[in-house]
């Protein structure tokens, strides 16, 4: 489950512009309810609320420290892993065309 989202990251001490940080208020993205599982045979499971979003992931390099998302209606790819172990899953990835060093960052956690 998501434990937090920003937009304009720069590492771990500038994550960015806060969109979402569970427990807060003020969030500018919904993520309470959004959850993802990603299973070892490659494929994860999405969920946003009611709606599920089934998909493949794979690492794309030999330090398995990039991976690639592919969803029915897109490809989520250059994924960056900042951190991963059995407590934190933190990767950054391009957002938007308007610049090459623009952003976001993911902080996941296991569902409770």
């Amino acid at each position: 489950m998501y434990q937090g989202y920003y937009f304009h990251y720069i590492d771990q001490a500038h994550k960015g512009d806060p969109q979402y940080i569970r427990g807060s208020s003020n969030n500018l993205v919904p993520l309470d309810n959004t959850r993802i599982t990603f299973k070892t045979n490659g494929t994860f499971l999405d969920t946003d609320g009611e709606f599920n979003y089934p998909g493949t992931w794979q690492f794309t390099d030999a330090a398995d420290t990039a991976f690639v998302m592919v969803y029915s209606f897109g490809t989520n790819n250059k994924n960056s892993i900042i951190t991963l172990n059995n407590k934190k899953l933190s990767y950054k990835h391009p957002i938007g065309s308007y610049s090459h060093n623009n952003f976001a960052y993911s902080e996941l956690a296991p569902a409770q």
